[in-house]
């Protein structure tokens, strides 16, 4: 291989890794829930809730409840009230 087909090779192969290392830090939001998700709901209807974690690709910790009835939504992790049913769920787990 030439001296310019190497360099040109290196130079496409260093600016990919470039690219894919700035998707990474623009947060391109992939997200499980869009917007702020519900702050109210009955308790009781729970089945199911699935906490997910600040990551690369989502900036925000996403709370997902599964209902007695199927249905899947989100809820607001910054609502009082899903602090307070959260704070009870954490004590009736490890109280």
């Amino acid at each position: 291989m030439n001296s310019t087909a190497l360099t040109l090779l290196l130079v496409l192969l260093m600016s990919s890794t470039l690219l894919q290392g700035i998707s990474i830090v623009g947060h391109s939001e992939k997200c499980l829930c869009s917007g702020t998700g519900i702050s109210h709901f009955q308790l009781s209807r729970i089945k199911k809730l699935d906490v997910y974690p600040e990551t690369p690709r989502c900036a925000k910790v996403e709370l997902l409840a599964t209902f007695v009835n199927g249905i899947r939504t989100c809820l607001n992790p910054k609502s009082p009230w899903v602090k307070r049913f959260m704070g009870k769920l954490l004590k009736k787990r490890f109280g």
